[in-house]
């Protein structure tokens, strides 16, 4: 009867009616014996942050990415990777050619000078370089399409004067200077010649958007507004329109986010609404325009704002936005690069004619090693195991291991109908590790050594239901982890 009645008030706290058991130190799958083998899932960041730089080349072909300081070129048919090469060196940015079949970058070479290197995407060889002849002089830069001109923002905080000089990037020799007031740096773009660049200002409470040609030394003013809007950093797009994403506070509404088209010839301009407007990209033509709500996919003709195509991510992320994100499209917006379902450490291709989305291109930094583990385990007590054993991570040399395992006693929360001994969880282990039902294991190295997984328990997934072991490492902004799973016969 007491044991009815205590079941009963577990029920009631826990919304469970469990039933106790023992658990056999012989026969229970979770007990870590034998061989368990698997692989490591990822090394690499799920912050906020998309990889350092990746992009699609202009015909849609191919998408590099940028990640760890390795570069990594993939097919954009079927996500398979063509090749790739480290870029210690590099400072940014690293660019697809215009025609799209060669990596240009600036990097430094063994005796500090800066070069302009055009090479091959798979492999890195050389096919031109060019000794730049200066270090530029600057707070911000921003380069044309090629990386043949830069525009270097100088400005002096005891004079309060900004000038931009546009320079030919390998000659150093300075083409043109412009003297600015009241501009966001931030906000100075480059067309695809470099002779010409747009900006953001504002002056007497009224944000601005500005052009400048350095040919002709004429700038104009190409869009005005009072009112609490912000702009981004326009771009230039087609033969005669500018893009400009911006968020306009407004009374009712709240803030109203979108992208503005300003013709350059009549300088007429026109607002298309976007959900998420600053996580928008726009087409090199300026024909189409992409982004993310909700997790799905839309791309939008920019001219009449319908919809072109539409496809759901079902993206995951353990660290901020759970949601993908749009990286890159071809020049005509018919091909777009997106992030994988695993957000920041994988990358996917979208084509908007057949809707299709190819299967993840893991980055080098998502590079998969096997591990291997063999565990010993000795009886203790009722509660608790020790063991000894090994682990092999790739190609590293094996190391013993020591360590003892937990096992929870009290009514689990999951799917088992048991009870163990100890106090009850009192919600379902969810992330970052898909495990039920935990005995969590307390390892180090043989030689005293931490254990670098912050995480390490033998459980039941709730999503294959099958045992598996896990360890994670979630310290300084890591995502980093791998499973294992059991032997056939402990």
């Amino acid at each position: 009867m007491k044991r009815i009645m205590l079941c009963v008030a577990l029920a009631l706290l826990a919304g469970c009616w469990r039933f106790s058991t023992d658990v056999s130190f012989t026969t229970d799958p979770r007990v870590l014996r034998g061989t368990w083998t698997g692989a490591t899932e990822s090394a690499c960041s799920e912050a906020l942050y998309i990889p350092i730089n990746a992009s699609m080349n202009s015909s849609g072909t191919r998408f590099f990415a940028v990640s760890n300081k390795m570069l990594e070129v993939f097919d954009a048919t079927n996500g398979t990777k063509l090749g790739g090469f480290n870029l210690t060196s590099a400072t940014l940015p690293v660019i697809w050619s215009p025609d799209g079949t060669k990596i240009i970058y600036l990097r430094t070479t063994a005796n500090s000078s800066v070069e302009r290197a055009e090479v091959n995407p798979t492999t890195g060889a050389d096919l031109a370089t060019a000794t730049l002849a200066t270090d530029f002089a600057g707070t911000d830069f921003n380069y044309n399409n090629d990386l043949t001109r830069v525009a270097a923002f100088v400005t002096s905080n005891f004079s309060g004067v900004s000038r931009v000089n546009l320079y030919d990037v390998v000659s150093g020799v300075l083409i043109k200077s412009k003297s600015l007031t009241s501009v966001y740096a931030y906000t100075i773009a480059l067309n695809a010649a470099g002779t010409q660049m747009a900006y953001s200002a504002i002056d007497s409470g009224k944000s601005q958007i500005w052009t400048h040609d350095f040919n002709t030394d004429l700038t104009k003013k190409v869009f005005e507004q009072s009112g609490e809007i912000s702009f981004g950093k326009p771009s230039f797009f087609g033969t005669n329109q500018l893009v400009v994403q911006f968020v306009q506070q407004t009374t009712n509404q709240g803030p109203q986010l979108g992208i503005k088209r300003i013709n350059l010839t009549d300088l007429s301009s026109k607002d298309i609404p976007v959900p998420y407007g600053f996580g928008a990209r726009v087409s090199a033509d300026g024909t189409r325009f992409g982004y993310v709500e909700n997790d799905t996919l839309f791309i939008k003709n920019l001219e009449t704002n319908t919809i072109v195509a539409q496809k759901p991510l079902t993206s995951i992320s353990q660290y901020g936005s759970p949601y993908g994100t749009i990286l890159s499209s071809n020049s005509t917006g018919s091909t777009w690069l997106v992030s994988g379902t695993r957000v920041n450490c994988s990358l996917r291709a979208f084509d908007a004619a057949t809707q299709d989305l190819t299967p993840n291109a893991k980055l080098a930094s998502d590079d998969s090693q096997t591990v291997v583990m063999k565990f010993v385990p000795t009886y203790r007590d009722s509660s608790s195991y020790t063991l000894t054993g090994t682990i092999k991570v790739g190609t590293n040399a094996e190391r013993n291991i020591r360590g003892s395992v937990s096992v929870p006693q009290g009514c689990s929360l999951f799917d088992s109908n048991n009870c163990e001994k100890l106090v009850p969880s009192t919600s379902p282990i969810q992330l970052p590790y898909p495990l039920t039902q935990v005995h969590y294991v307390n390892l180090q190295y043989e030689n005293g050594d931490v254990f670098e997984y912050q995480v390490v328990a033998v459980g039941y997934r709730y999503d294959q239901k099958r045992v598996q072991f896990f360890a994670g490492n979630y310290a300084n902004g890591q995502n980093k982890k791998f499973l294992l799973d059991p032997p056939a016969a402990p």
